[in-house]
């Protein structure tokens, strides 16, 4: 998106409505929060002047955040947090456009043209219609895509299965833990259709994987239905091709870049989840003060300064805040000092808590 063509508000004035409601996409809620657009959390304190900033409140009442207010948010604001725990959708599900100022809504739509997601792709669906499409489907033999029906589009730009298959053809077929494949699954629970392709799938062709550069699994992207017959059926491993998704070829890594920020926002939450609290901070700093005055020392006698108290006193309140502010070479002379794995772990704390 080309910043100086947009003319879209996104923030929140009351009575101003940009978007009328005739003109607003039937946003489905589960949709958008399945594709990473937005996000439903708990109630928490947004206010940076309320003493209770940042703490989850005991209240029914849940918050809407986008994509776009993750992306534009402070790594150490209160959106960072609240997104690390889901709600339910429920609230949200009953004419959610009704519900969204014109800035929310055009903040969901600039979410999805990030995540390179057609709108249309989010709306409610008529299921009247959409019965009658698979019917007419299912007459002409269509309803099982074959290895160029399966396909995948981004913007322009479209790759199909067999596209898929050619740009990985190198890629060898292992055998991996179908237990790992579990929270990556897609279930059909009550669906005939989708039971029945499970029942006749064939174990014989491998699932194709996508990881990420630590080789962590992102997404299957081909074999749902296989993958799931092997759990039904209790296997330990199923054939799978795991395919790095930035080795790929960059017009398919293009088709593709949604997944890619998905996972960005997947490591945001897992490293939020792990990082350490102000008050283990605050200890740590604790715990490493005492080290402060031999690098002040060292410091002193390497310019040939006095070693008197008023200099020592300067220097500790210096170094004191480049730790505090993360200075890697001074929390690495600290860690070559540290005489114990205490001290060792508090210097840890304060490199995560600061990067």
């Amino acid at each position: 998106m080309n910043p100086q063509e947009d003319i879209r508000v996104y923030d929140y004035v009351g009575g101003r409505n940009t978007v009328p409601m005739s003109d607003r996409y039937n946003f489905d809620a589960d949709k958008l929060v399945n594709s990473g657009a937005i996000f439903i959390t708990p109630a928490m304190d947004g206010d940076p002047n309320s003493p209770t900033y940042k703490e989850w409140l005991d209240e029914d009442g849940s918050h809407l955040i986008t994509l776009y207010n993750v992306e534009h948010s402070s790594p150490e604001g209160w959106i960072r947090k609240a997104i690390t725990k889901k709600s339910d959708t429920s609230g949200w599900r009953d004419n959610l456009i009704g519900k969204l100022y014109d800035g929310k809504y055009n903040q969901i739509l600039w979410s999805l043209e990030k995540l390179g997601i057609d709108p249309n792709d989010m709306v409610i669906e008529d299921n009247s219609l959409q019965e009658n499409i698979n019917r007419i489907k299912e007459v002409m033999g269509l309803l099982d895509e074959g290895l160029h029906d399966t396909s995948w589009e981004n913007d322009d730009e479209k790759i199909t299965l067999i596209d898929l298959l050619n740009a990985t053809e190198d890629i060898p077929v292992v055998d991996i833990s179908v237990e790992e494949l579990k929270p990556h699954l897609l279930t059909w629970d009550g669906d005939e259709d989708e039971i029945r392709k499970i029942e006749s799938a064939d174990l014989q062709y491998p699932i194709l994987i996508f990881v990420n550069d630590d080789g962590n699994l992102i997404s299957i992207i081909d074999g749902h239905h296989r993958a799931q017959k092997a759990v039904r059926n209790e296997l330990e491993t199923i054939k799978a091709k795991i395919i790095p998704i930035n080795s790929l070829p960059e017009n398919i890594k293009r088709v593709f870049k949604h997944m890619n920020l998905q996972e960005s926002i997947r490591k945001i939450l897992r490293e939020e989840l792990n990082k350490p609290s102000e008050k283990e901070f605050e200890k740590a700093i604790n715990d490493v003060k005492v080290i402060i005055p031999l690098i002040s020392h060292r410091i002193l006698h390497d310019k040939n300064m006095e070693h008197n108290e008023e200099n020592i006193a300067k220097l500790n309140k210096i170094l004191l805040k480049k730790v505090k502010e993360g200075d890697n070479d001074i929390l690495d002379e600290m860690w070559e000092l540290a005489g114990s794995a205490l001290m060792k772990n508090a210097i840890n704390i304060i490199t995560f808590y600061t990067k």
